[in-house]
């Protein structure tokens, strides 16, 4: 049978384990935020308005990288995968390349093959 204080104990290590995961659930807004946006751009290109939607893919990647730049690691949650400069220049990098690529491909006309 445990004693009080050994039950107090792991009553103690319990609270203090929800208090991290709440912590933790609450700084995940960062990437909420980033999937949210990355949601509607892929809602729009379901659309058929590929143009628009990559556009806003490549947006929501730019979002992800400025809030992992700006943000210290501890509140950047899930985004803070490896060291902030890398994560940051990654991020910006790949949506960069997203709206160049979305701007630079030629429009085509229907019928035009």
């Amino acid at each position: 049978m445990p004693s009080s204080t050994e039950q107090h104990e792991r009553d103690t290590a319990l609270a203090r384990a929800r208090a991290v995961d709440s912590g933790r659930s609450l700084n995940q807004w960062p990437l909420a935020l980033v999937l949210a946006c990355l949601g509607m751009a892929l809602g729009i290109t379901a659309t058929g308005h590929w143009r628009r939607g990559a556009f806003a893919i490549g947006c929501s990647v730019l979002l992800g990288g400025l809030l992992r730049a700006v943000l210290p690691s501890r509140v950047a949650g899930l985004l803070a995968v490896r060291s902030r400069w890398f994560d940051t220049a990654l991020l910006l990098l790949v949506g960069g390349a997203m709206l160049v690529i979305t701007l630079v491909v030629p429009h085509t006309k229907p019928g035009m093959g």
